[in-house]
């Protein structure tokens, strides 16, 4: 929906969605413009926007959203069991999510997740154990970057960047700014094969290790 003003919603309990559904008929769409958006999900089961089955289209763009998860198993942005495809664009994205099996923008079980991020300033925080920022934790997944500020930060006992736990990930940045500090015994800043990353201009840096004040 086109929006100006504020959103926020707030969901608790065992299981919960802030925006979006359990079961999404195939292919639906979940569309976020404008606005000031704030999502805080805490619960055992939670997503921020998606669904739990049912492919996914989300769309956001043009506006300044918030999303915080606080859950055992939780996703900021996608699907747990089906394939998402979520476009994120001229926006600024703070998605943070605390707790055990997490993913910030992605799918847990889907086969197919594609991310799409363009001109765009995206910051992803995440402490859990099993951690996956942008991708898949199991299957296949398309992280594609233009013109923005992507910015990855937390820590887990076993962490994947971007790309797919199984390093099924297809990665392309074109004029990205990618800047990362992960903390974790296992950690993979790139869950794709070589051939399978393309990075063009831009650059990656880890970020200085900052305490929180």
């Amino acid at each position: 929906s086109d929006m100006s003003g504020e959103l926020s919603v707030n969901v608790e309990g065992e299981s919960g969605i802030c925006v979006g559904g359990g079961i999404a008929e195939s292919g639906s769409l979940i569309a976020l413009k404008g606005g000031r958006l704030r999502f805080n999900c805490n619960t055992i089961n939670g997503i921020g926007v998606g669904s739990v089955n049912g492919n996914v289209n989300i769309d956001i763009s043009y506006c300044d959203i918030g999303v915080d998860v606080n859950s055992t198993n939780g996703i900021g942005i996608g699907s747990v069991n089906s394939n998402a495809d979520v476009k994120m664009s001229y926006l600024k994205a703070v998605v943070e999510l605390t707790g055990s099996i997490l993913n910030g923008l992605g799918t847990k079980s889907g086969g197919d997740f594609k991310l799409s991020i363009i001109s765009a300033n995206v910051r992803v925080h995440i402490d859990g154990q099993k951690v996956v920022y942008m991708g898949s934790i199991s299957g296949g997944a398309k992280v594609y970057g233009e013109s923005s500020r992507i910015e990855l930060n937390g820590s887990g006992s076993e962490v994947v960047g971007i790309g797919s736990l199984e390093s099924k990930g297809e990665i392309k940045f074109m004029k990205v700014g990618f800047y990362y500090s992960l903390v974790s015994d296992n950690a993979v800043l790139l869950g794709a094969e070589d051939k399978n990353v393309s990075i063009d201009g831009g650059g990656i840096e880890m970020l200085e290790k900052i305490a929180n004040l």
